[in-house]
């Protein structure tokens, strides 16, 4: 061999090595990847990521995902800190877990410090985020998910609502009390029917559907029979409102506010007159009053009530925004919307809500 030769061999040699040697490598390099991310999806990896005390990076990551401001994405620190809380990025998409940390807190919040409303404010507004944020997570494609002993919202052959108890479910759908006035209003729908209705689960999402009434039966011992409604994919999510609302029946009285002013300088004054009216929703935003009084949309009131599980007395003053006279031409539902309500009041009503009072 010629030394042209063999450096031409030597060098063949050197590549063809160095060639190998990466080949090997790559593939080495490659297996630990893949062992290192097939050990992240194991059953036991989820379980040590979801037990293990949640990270500044955890709280940061779930801060994005439910669109927390500074305030707000320091207070869900310190409270996971404070109570060793497992990986909020799991906890938080637990009902019960979540609101059994929150509860905790809340009672810190009340009963061991100096109670300070704006700061109550603050983590009622973070914990309603989180339950929103949560909530966008969920695919709910059916009504399945709907109980017994749950009430929903039925639509009459009217279209005009009623609050309906669940007393039965099977796996073809569920069976509905047909409230007595409905009856004999001859406002039932008939078997075959295209219904209504709206329901709400327990993470607070709400939707509307529309199925089929099935066929009345008697299902239980007695005369009465129950309207089964066959389960639906034809769901809808409702927009959330801005703030979490609960079902009521509380009595309550409201006046008028009148602007004895100017259109240029406003002065408001709270009418003497009181009217009953009944409180069948709230919020922190709002409330809803059924009432015997044709009252224009717009109107100023000012509405004073009690909150179930309080022996406070409350006050806030809203606007008018939606009316509708309900099935007797007798009863007037009234939408308000909360103009002026203080912080104080806001935290009752979410205690209550949430259950933490």
């Amino acid at each position: 061999m010629s030394y042209v030769d063999a450096r031409q061999f030597s060098f063949l040699y050197v590549f063809s090595a160095a060639v190998i040697i990466t080949l090997a490598v790559a593939a080495l390099a490659a297996f630990i990847i893949y062992k290192a991310v097939a050990k992240t999806h194991t059953k036991e990896w989820f379980e040590a990521q979801k037990n293990r005390e949640t990270k500044l990076k955890d709280v940061d990551y779930v801060a994005k995902e439910a669109s927390l401001n500074s305030l707000e994405k320091i207070r869900l620190w310190h409270i996971c800190r404070r109570y060793k809380a497992k990986n909020i990025r799991y906890l938080y998409r637990s009902v019960k877990d979540l609101n059994d940390l929150f509860r905790e807190e809340f009672v810190r919040m009340t009963t061991k410090q100096t109670r300070n409303e704006d700061k109550i404010g603050i983590f009622f507004e973070l914990r309603f985020k989180l339950e929103n944020a949560h909530n966008r997570k969920l695919v709910i494609s059916s009504t399945r998910g709907i109980k017994q002993d749950q009430t929903i919202t039925f639509y009459d052959t009217k279209n005009s609502p009623w609050n309906v108890k669940v007393v039965k479910v099977i796996d073809s759908g569920f069976y509905i009390e047909i409230p007595e006035a409905m009856d004999k209003a001859n406002l039932k729908p008939k078997a075959l029917d295209k219904v209504k209705f709206s329901f709400t689960f327990p993470s607070g999402q709400s939707f509307n559907a529309v199925s089929r009434a099935a066929r009345y039966e008697k299902i239980f011992n007695g005369p009465k029979e129950y309207l089964l409604i066959t389960n639906s994919t034809q769901i809808k999510s409702v927009q959330r409102r801005g703030a979490k609302r609960m079902s009521m029946d509380e009595e309550c009285y409201f006046s008028a506010i009148k602007n004895i002013g100017t259109d240029k300088k406003e002065i408001l004054e709270v009418q003497q007159k009181k009217y009953p009216g009944v409180m069948k929703d709230i919020s922190a935003s709002g409330c809803k009053i059924f009432c015997g009084l044709p009252i224009s949309k717009n109107q100023l009131l000012n509405i004073e009530f009690t909150i179930p599980g309080m022996e406070k007395k409350y006050e806030a003053q809203g606007s008018i925004v939606a009316t509708k006279v309900m099935q007797d031409k007798k009863t007037f539902v009234l939408h308000i919307k909360f103009t002026n309500i203080e912080q104080y009041v806001k935290n009752d009503i979410y205690s209550v809500i949430y259950g933490y009072s």
